[in-house]
């Protein structure tokens, strides 16, 4: 074929020192080509006369290689558990792609962004490329699952190239990144540039309360702070009764103070109800993080000896209140006599604080 007619510009002219090579050889090395593609090639050399006449068709293929970098995902939905993303695989260069990589990991609880109203649980997707992760976020690590393209049913497949992921059982209210790789039988190429996604706001954790004794006609309970879902938590909220009593449960409206170290409270709250295991704390939290130095209690006051109480515990945000704790009951000493025996008792069996479980 005429060289006009081949698509492209020819390669501009190489110089060329006499003598060549010892085998009077030209070497000419044609780069930025496309991987696992045929390639034509032809051709001609110039002296001070002109350009002498195109040589015969040479063709040659380029080898395989991994895939190329997918563009950028884009999250398409969230909701406050679940954020669904609409990926793209990028060149297979000369391999079917056979595996799907996708990492994931938190950033933080969007509670203190900037919001134009605060009683809205809606948050926005955001997707952007990703920028050097600061130092909060260093604090997370990623999240990887990978999975067989070929034979995989946890994402769903779509004309060109397009899949649709969706990432469950992520706390509400948090800001996470993502990003996606392809594999073929040359090896895994490169990843994407982040996506960033939120989950919209929804109301707090349940508390887990526990109870202490603290004398004839009085109890305490204390609970780790909850994990907030995205918007602040602004109060909790304490109900109780006696048992037997027909009628509307009693509501403390004293605001609960913090307990820490100096009363011995929250060592002995770790031990009988682990930090790392408080399903009402922030999963990330609870796994890379240290437990509080100070957690909320109530004291209940002015109750009548002797007798068993019921209680429950739930905390709000601008959402909503979150449902009520597991009923807790305890049953007071008749007197403060007795109740200094028990606790002595209780020290020896190593519930020094009446803890009621």
């Amino acid at each position: 074929a005429d060289a006009n007619e081949w698509e492209g510009d020819l390669t501009q002219p190489k110089p060329v020192r006499s003598p060549l090579d010892s085998s009077n050889k030209v070497r000419w090395t044609v780069d930025d080509l496309r991987p696992a593609t045929t390639y034509v090639f032809i051709v001609r050399a110039w002296n001070a006369h002109g350009w002498g006449a195109f040589s015969t068709r040479t063709v040659a293929a380029t080898m395989g290689t991994s895939p190329g970098k997918p563009p950028l995902p884009e999250v398409i939905k969230t909701a406050d558990e679940y954020i669904k993303l609409s990926l793209l695989e990028p060149c297979e260069n000369g391999s079917q792609i056979t595996w799907y990589h996708l990492e994931w990991k938190f950033v933080r609880c969007t509670a203190h962004d900037p919001i134009d109203d605060p009683s809205s649980s809606s948050t926005l997707a955001v997707s952007k490329k990703g920028n050097k992760p600061t130092q909060e976020e260093e604090e997370y690590e990623w999240v990887h699952q990978s999975w067989n393209a070929l034979s995989t049913t946890a994402v769903k497949k779509y004309p060109h190239k397009q899949v649709h992921y969706t990432q469950y059982h992520l706390p509400a209210g948090a800001l996470y990144k993502f990003r996606f790789a392809c594999k073929n039988d040359h090896g895994k190429g490169p990843w994407s540039d982040v996506v960033e996604g939120r989950t919209e706001c929804t109301v707090p954790f349940i508390p887990h309360p526990h109870l202490e004794i603290k004398s004839a006609t009085s109890l305490r309970l204390f609970w780790y702070p909850v994990y907030c879902n995205g918007r602040k938590v602004t109060q909790y909220q304490v109900k109780y009764k006696k048992e037997g009593d027909i009628g509307d449960w009693k509501l403390c409206t004293r605001p609960p103070q913090e307990v820490g170290p100096q009363t011995d409270i929250l060592r002995d709250y770790l031990t009988v109800h682990p930090y790392e295991e408080a399903e009402e704390v922030l999963v990330f939290d609870r796994k890379d993080k240290k437990p509080p130095h100070k957690i909320p209690a109530i004291l209940l006051e002015n109750l009548s000896p002797g007798c068993t109480y019921q209680m429950v515990v739930r905390a709000s945000n601008a959402i909503g209140w979150s449902k009520l704790s597991e009923q807790m009951e305890a049953t007071l000493p008749l007197s403060n006599e007795q109740f200094q025996t028990s606790e002595v008792a209780d020290t020896h069996s190593g519930n020094p604080h009446n803890f009621v479980q």
